[in-house]
């Protein structure tokens, strides 16, 4: 009995400390990766629902200047190099604001408008994130860019 005991204890605090990574995750922080992730999979429709209002217009803006060219490439990609999102490091600005860095790679990208698409390997954005009525959402106050370049 004690052995039973002994191996459900373990099994219970195995499975607190794997939920415990994704609660360690603060709300704002959540809602950066999830527009992340939708983001940079151009679910633009999906994106929507994690920002501002007036970041809208960027929004749209993204929208209207995807190419065939970036559709093409989006189609033609291999299912095993999808685009992965995870959190870079976050800083506090004051109760309201936060700024948020995300790595996002394996994803569809251009240089600058009208160029051809391309797949980049990795790169760091940083994102400022705003709480209006209780609701984190990402302020976008242009395209996000990247921080860093990676070796392409």
């Amino acid at each position: 009995m004690n052995k039973y005991l002994i191996g459900l204890s373990c099994l219970l605090g195995i499975t607190a400390c794997t939920g415990q990574r994704s609660s360690e995750m603060t709300v704002a922080e959540e809602v950066t990766t999830d527009f992340a992730r939708a983001y940079f999979n151009y679910d633009y429709k999906r994106a929507q629902q994690y920002i501002t209002p007036e970041s809208k217009k960027w929004l749209r803006f993204a929208a209207t200047n995807v190419t065939q060219q970036t559709l093409d490439l989006l189609n033609q990609r291999n299912e095993d190099k999808q685009t992965e999102v995870s959190l870079e490091s976050s800083e506090v600005l004051n109760d309201s604001t936060q700024i948020v860095c995300v790595s996002v790679t394996n994803y569809v990208d251009t240089d600058s408008l009208g160029q051809q698409p391309f797949v980049r390997e990795e790169a760091v954005y940083r994102m400022k994130v705003v709480c209006r009525d209780d609701k984190w959402m990402v302020r976008m106050e242009g395209l996000p860019r990247s921080e860093k370049r990676s070796r392409d």
